[in-house]
């Protein structure tokens, strides 16, 4: 999957839990706190994602970011993002 849809799917996750997805306005300091691309990278894939109508891109100070409905539907037809949790694996030794 590209990193411009992993993007996305994070702007999904942390809008996923507010009443009005479409309309939350998320910031900056958020992507960078849920993804592990750089600022620079989450630029370029917004604007990417904004000519395919996919997010929408407020120019203020500071700076803001919205999903569209489009964004919501094409993000939950993505396949999921992989578990990147810590998982501890191990076996007994047998002697």
């Amino acid at each position: 999957m590209e990193n411009k849809y992993r993007t996305l799917q994070v702007l999904a996750g942390i809008v996923s839990e507010t009443a009005h997805p479409t309309q939350y306005q998320c910031t900056m300091r958020e992507m960078v706190l849920h993804t592990v691309f750089d600022w620079k990278y989450i630029q370029q894939h917004l604007a990417d994602l904004e000519s395919e109508g996919l997010v929408q891109q407020i120019k203020k100070e500071p700076f803001y970011f919205s999903i569209t409905e489009q964004g919501l539907v094409r993000s939950s037809s993505l396949e999921s993002l992989p578990d990147n949790s810590l998982k501890l694996i191990y076996s007994e030794l047998l002697t």
